[in-house]
């Protein structure tokens, strides 16, 4: 096995080692949903997508803040996707009460998602896109499966602007840029909203609406 690839399966198992982990629910609860998913509001029986659902946390927090008739979590590990299956079917204590039968799992690539183009009314994601190598590709099948209109509101790692060395030989490095993401996000198709950058960690908050047809 070449080095690249050691340390690309360095890197998955170091992610699955922080997405399931309680810590990191907690974060995910407390800090970044109010984020992505506060602000806002979506029509009663909106049809919603979670790229990257992991161990399925993400797509419960979507319907306790939204009223949603259908919420799919995609996530290119099947593993990932009998997890989530299971989460949300015994739900820890702190998701007590929150509706679960619009909810389903599919294992799917997001960068070729099998869903038809305007199928949904908000996607969301919570630090996927620096995990996959096509993440520009990911971000067109986005705005290809939202209604004109609608919402892609995530969090992302971002790489500091200073850092001027090849990020994909060091594990924790954010691969993205400020200046990429914005701007793919305008060159695909979309109107970005809302961009808070935290400089310290780094990292963003996004929200972009597609361009109304």
């Amino acid at each position: 096995m070449s080095d690249y690839r050691l340390e690309k399966n360095k890197s998955r198992l170091t992610q699955k080692l922080l997405i399931y982990n309680p810590v990191r629910v907690r974060l995910q609860r407390k800090v970044e949903a109010p984020k992505v998913l506060g602000g806002f509001s979506l029509p009663s029986g909106a049809n919603c997508i979670e790229i990257g659902c992991g161990h399925g946390a993400g797509t419960l927090l979507i319907s306790r803040y939204f009223d949603c008739g259908r919420i799919v979590g995609v996530d290119n590990d099947p593993e990932a996707i009998e997890r989530a299956r299971n989460y949300v079917a015994h739900p820890p204590a702190w998701a007590k009460g929150i509706r679960t039968d619009q909810i389903e799992f599919a294992c799917a690539d997001a960068a070729r998602l099998p869903y038809a183009d305007s199928s949904f009314d908000a996607a969301f994601l919570f630090a996927v896109l620096n995990s996959v190598d096509a993440w520009k590709e990911v971000v067109s099948e986005v705005l290809r499966v939202l209604k004109p209109g609608g919402v892609f509101s995530f969090k992302e790692s971002i790489r500091p602007a200073a850092l001027f060395f090849p990020s994909r030989l060091f594990l924790f490095l954010p691969v993205i840029t400020e200046v990429e993401l914005k701007e793919h996000l305008t060159r695909t198709g979309f109107r970005i909203e809302r961009f808070v950058l935290n400089r310290r960690q780094p990292r963003a908050f996004v929200r972009a609406r597609k361009e109304s047809e």
